[in-house]
């Protein structure tokens, strides 16, 4: 399992929390927070991408309450 697989550990890799909140406009606090609950708000996925992309680990969706679609059988 690669660090950045897990919510803690992307934001390690992306710099630390008080750096991406600094990036995203939102206190350490309300990040710590997020990361506690498991559970990132929707509204930070484009821009957590965005970071992802330059840190090069993408985001999982599912951090966010989103789903995905399974393979048709």
């Amino acid at each position: 399992m690669n660090k950045a697989d897990d919510i803690r550990g992307w934001f390690e890799v992306a710099g630390g929390q008080s750096a991406v909140g600094r990036r995203i406009g939102r206190h350490p606090s309300t990040i710590n927070k997020a990361i506690s609950e498991g559970k990132l708000p929707p509204a930070w996925f484009s821009a957590l991408s965005e970071i992802g992309q330059e840190v090069g680990h993408s985001v999982d969706p599912a951090w966010f309450g989103f789903v995905t679609a399974r393979a048709a059988s």
